[in-house]
């Protein structure tokens, strides 16, 4: 196990994927940068940054868990290859991915809306 670096992680993840990696490795910037842009819209608008971010989490953790029986479909395994618990593991670990970008959108998108309304006296 001491020759497992990051490079050779990242090499492993090129054979596997190809081009399917730099396109992942853009969709996370971008995410990241959503991410950012969300936070900041809601603290400029007063929204709850905190409570935006923990139900964009829920909105991961929960996508991720419905996605996961279909991960055997991408990696051309057999359907019924989620046998052991670390195969599902592995594959949960695997939908994080699509689960994380629709908890992204889902902060950021939460964040556009109009600050709280204030009644003036």
């Amino acid at each position: 196990m001491e020759d497992i670096t990051f490079m050779t992680m990242v090499m492993t993840a090129w054979e596997m994927l190809g081009w399917l990696l730099v396109f992942a490795a853009i969709l996370g910037f971008i995410g990241l940068l959503l991410l950012w842009r969300g936070l900041k819209n809601a603290r400029r608008k007063h929204l709850g940054a905190f409570r935006l971010l923990r139900n964009g989490i829920l909105v991961m953790l929960i996508t991720a868990a419905i996605i996961t029986p279909f991960v055997p479909m991408w990696t051309m395994a057999p359907f019924a290859g989620l046998h052991s618990i670390v195969d599902v593991l592995s594959a949960y670990m695997m939908a994080l991915f699509p689960g994380s970008l629709l908890g992204v959108l889902w902060l950021y998108f939460g964040s556009l809306r109009q600050g709280p309304r204030t009644v003036a006296a």
